[in-house]
């Protein structure tokens, strides 16, 4: 049976950390889609269906809640991470 994913743990991690790497640098040469003293998910949750018209800032918000969800992954449940911030406040 082939598998899409390396074998291993180690492997998977360190190939997921590459990934994830990439997606970094190339977030970081986009123009931020967040609005100056805008909280990024506070303003994408009251701005989505607007958002849903400019794909590249709705495709940077969401690159944006990927990172975060990594970076918190460790200290939260994933469905804490990816709550709605109205359900959170």
């Amino acid at each position: 049976m082939a598998t899409l994913w390396p074998s291993g743990a180690e492997t998977a991690d360190k190939a997921l950390n590459a990934r994830l790497d990439n997606n970094r640098r190339f977030l970081d040469a986009l123009p931020n889609p967040v609005p100056t003293g805008k909280k990024p998910r506070a303003w994408f949750e009251a701005n989505s269906e607007a958002l849903g018209n400019d794909p590249q800032a709705y495709g940077g918000y969401q690159g944006l809640f990927m990172r975060d969800a990594r970076d918190l992954a460790k200290q939260d449940e994933f469905c804490t991470v990816i709550a709605p911030a109205s359900a959170r406040a």
